[in-house]
């Protein structure tokens, strides 16, 4: 259905506009997400202010509102459709990879009694006591993040969701479909990884 709706400052006719189509009506059943992180920062622990070095603060809208699509894809296709594609999944904070890999598993935490990002914390991350000096020199206790803790854990969760592909990978690809001429020289100019989180 179209709806017709009259032009102000037009002396004659109308335009036809269509209704709003929503992103349900869409019929969308596989979301891929280059450059994903972007989206990393979609929530963050309630400890942010009291421990350094959990990263940037809660995500903007656009991280919510593909937080919002996945968790939808997600549901109504049985866990599965979302595919996020970046070089760069961790870069500043642990919580990068709370919330990336939120995005594409609606039970990877949950399944492991983990509810939320101060939960993730309290099971993985390592926080330590430490001083820092302020502009007036002044010695002042902080917490930061110091480490991981259940490292192979949390390396055995990532290895499930996460592929690495690198300039050697995509290279080797490349020559295997006779492609490799069109891209050696970004290749040679930017070195890859890539990372398929599935």
């Amino acid at each position: 259905d179209f709806l017709e709706h009259e032009v102000p400052g037009q002396t004659s006719g109308k335009i036809v506009v269509p209704h709003l189509i929503t992103w349900e009506a869409l019929g969308v059943d596989f979301l891929v997400i280059d450059e994903a992180h972007r989206d990393k920062n979609i929530s963050g622990p309630k400890a942010r202010g009291q421990i350094d070095f959990l990263g940037a603060s809660d995500g903007g809208m656009q991280a919510i509102d593909t937080w919002l699509r996945c968790q939808w894809l997600l549901q109504t296709h049985q866990g599965r459709g979302v595919n996020l594609l970046t070089a760069t999944p961790l870069k500043n904070s642990p919580m990068e990879l709370y919330n990336l890999l939120s995005l594409i598993s609606l039970d990877v935490w949950s399944s492991r009694g983990i509810g939320d990002p101060d939960a993730f914390i309290a099971r993985y991350i390592r926080v330590d006591a430490d001083v820092n000096v302020n502009a007036r020199g002044v010695p002042e206790p902080r917490f930061v993040v110091g480490g991981f803790r259940r490292l192979q854990e949390l390396r055995d969760i990532v290895r499930v969701y996460m592929e690495r592909k690198t300039t050697e990978d995509l290279i080797a690809f490349y020559t295997s479909i006779g492609q490799l001429a069109a891209y050696r020289a970004d290749f040679q100019r930017y070195p890859v990884i890539l990372f398929n989180f599935k």
